[in-house]
């Protein structure tokens, strides 16, 4: 059974979806069981048609901007998050999405879309886009523009990338200080990974991981053991304890440590006395675990469970 939804747009920060039985805003996921394409009607048009990612980012833009245009249909929940960014900025976004058509694999160059981007032929004068993982450190991409070309490009390749980043890994967002003259938005957008499916990641002994929720909801530090199917290590030291670190351009870094000490067992800010009250992790924000190296004595794994997992 398809259900025709109502076009939303979603304001700077926000997070938007285009499902049927999904409220505006919400972080609670709802929809039926029988909708095997759920459909964004705009101007009373009903196109059931499939579309890629570049159209289903051309869609979204079109939507902000109020401009009615051709439907766009997906096999899965479909939406778009959207964040300022400030000129100079670093922020930790996370890849909440999947490819329009449920691949998890995401090409980098499709990976978002910036409102006012900024492009040279060197990195230190465009925009840029940092993964990390322990095994390869750093990958750093930026906006290549020379006359009419302009793409994505993995520093010190001379091509556009054909990099590719899955669902649920985090990345930086660096915003031109030299070049931009304003600051501007970032639009992610795509298919919900199916609410039924579980996504694990695996992080051993010492190492530190980037990474975000792979669905597009919220998560609270405080009981971030749910999600470590291991055994999390613990102190009354951040040196000797599993770290979740955050960072943005207003708070800069931001560090928790699992603080053990008898039967007391909590997610502390470091520096803090007490068991953290800062706002959960929000969604669309990516975020670093890391697994202590000095006192756990295995790797563990950290599991996040869909919306519908029994």
């Amino acid at each position: 059974m398809m259900k025709a939804i109502e076009r939303m747009s979603a304001r700077k920060g926000e997070l938007c979806f285009l499902s049927s039985g999904v409220a505006r805003n919400s972080m609670t996921f709802s929809h039926d069981s029988d909708s095997t394409v759920l459909t964004a009607q705009c101007c009373g048009r009903d196109t059931k048609r499939k579309t890629n990612m570049k159209k289903l980012m051309c869609a979204v833009a079109a939507l902000s901007a109020g401009i009615c245009m051709a439907d766009i249909t997906s096999a899965n929940i479909v939406g778009y998050q959207t964040h300022n960014v400030a000129k100079g900025g670093t922020y930790a976004f996370g890849v909440q999405f999947q490819t329009v058509d449920g691949n998890s694999q995401i090409n980098v160059k499709d990976l978002l879309t910036v409102a006012a981007p900024v492009g040279s032929t060197a990195a230190s004068a465009s925009d840029q886009i940092w993964f990390y993982d322990a095994a390869n450190g750093w990958s750093k991409y930026f906006y290549y523009v020379r006359g009419a070309t302009k793409q994505w490009r993995k520093q010190g390749e001379s091509a556009e990338t054909t990099g590719v980043v899955s669902n649920g890994a985090s990345f930086f967002f660096v915003r031109s200080g030299s070049t931009a003259s304003s600051d501007t938005s970032i639009t992610l957008a795509g298919a919900v990974r199916p609410l039924t499916t579980i996504a694990s990641f695996a992080v051993a002994k010492g190492e530190t991981v980037m990474m975000a929720n792979p669905w597009p909801v919220g998560l609270n530090i405080t009981s971030f053991n749910d999600f470590n199917k291991g055994t999390p290590v613990g102190g009354t030291a951040a040196s000797s304890s599993d770290q979740i670190w955050r960072y943005d351009a207003s708070n800069g870094w931001r560090k928790y440590f699992y603080y053990v000490r008898g039967a007391t067992k909590q997610w502390r800010k470091q520096g803090e006395s007490a068991e953290t009250t800062d706002e959960p992790i929000a969604p669309g924000e990516g975020f670093f675990y890391v697994r202590s190296g000095s006192t756990a004595s295995s790797d563990t794994t950290i599991q996040f469970n869909g919306p519908e997992v029994k």
